[in-house]
């Protein structure tokens, strides 16, 4: 165990101000709003309002939904941040020259590739959902202040969303250990390997006449799909028409998240995320070390 807590530590004292960057980024936003805010005060007198007949239905419907807005961006930064530390994670002690030595430490290779994937999932979900935390925090005091908006709706929204991208942010973590550690720092190599079988997936489907599935909308969609629900689709205007408002909006868009929850797409991101890390596990024991 103490093995394990070291290989994290010492990842993440390489890597942690990358991670960071998120927390400062998030900082530098709100000091920029606050000093507009105080700027628009000053000089203008600029203060901000709502009409006083606000539709308390409608604001809550808004209100949810752009909650869950609100906590998937903090995520999706994340997302961009960890896929320049995945690649200098599994490639810088190769690159540095200095594979041989932690590889000659007396610690199994699962250790090493475990604290990597502990620390990117840890990290990567920690510090996002304390961004989304916080922006929530302020998000609905705002709206309970200003429109008197029910803030269930927006910690609800919270919860749904950071436990909905938990298995995409799996899938993705995964995907890039494994491309990286087989690709090493070519990226370009990576894309162009996909945009080359989902070229001749297209070929294939021209010429014979069959349907294969492609490749690039497969991807995104394990990495996307199934992540939020749209509120004001006309099936649900529908429904809620249908209903005599019994199934309003916002029930049918707060039902709809957790049925995403248990979508079949789940069980293929959990399936694929096992693979990838078995075949990043073999691929990097089997490199060149220099």
């Amino acid at each position: 165990m103490k093995q394990f807590k070291g290989l994290v530590k010492k990842e993440w004292n390489t890597y942690k101000s990358i991670f960071l960057w998120p927390i400062w980024l998030t900082a530098s936003f709100y000091a920029m709003i606050i000093s507009v805010s105080i700027y628009g005060y000053i000089k203008n007198n600029f203060v901000l309002n709502f009409p006083s007949n606000f539709d308390i239905s409608k604001a809550n419907l808004f209100f949810y939904f752009s909650s869950k807005i609100m906590t998937i961006i903090p995520f999706a930064l994340m997302v961009l941040f960890l896929l320049k530390i995945i690649n200098n994670m599994m490639n810088d002690d190769f690159k540095n020259k200095c594979a041989i030595f932690h590889l000659a430490q007396p610690v199994s290779l699962t250790k090493i590739i475990g604290a990597k994937l502990f620390l990117l999932l840890a990290g990567g979900l920690t510090i996002p959902f304390g961004i989304a935390l916080f922006n929530q925090i302020v998000y609905s005091t705002l709206f309970k202040y200003y429109v008197n908006a029910n803030v269930k709706y927006g910690f609800l929204a919270l919860l749904q969303c950071t436990l909905i991208v938990l298995l995409p942010m799996l899938f993705v973590i995964t995907f890039k250990m494994m491309c990286d550690t087989i690709f090493q720092k070519k990226n370009q190599l990576v894309v162009a390997v996909i945009f080359l079988i989902e070229m001749v997936i297209k070929i294939v489907n021209a010429v014979w006449k069959i349907h294969l599935p492609s490749l690039i909308g497969n991807i995104v969609n394990l990495i996307i799909g199934k992540t939020i629900v749209y509120p004001y689709s006309m099936d649900k205007i529908n429904n809620q028409i249908i209903s005599g408002g019994e199934f309003t909006l916002l029930r049918q868009s707060i039902e709809g998240m957790l049925i995403n929850l248990f979508d079949p797409i789940n069980l293929w991101r959990i399936a694929l995320s096992v693979l990838f890390i078995i075949i990043t596990y073999y691929v990097y024991k089997q490199r060149e070390i220099a």
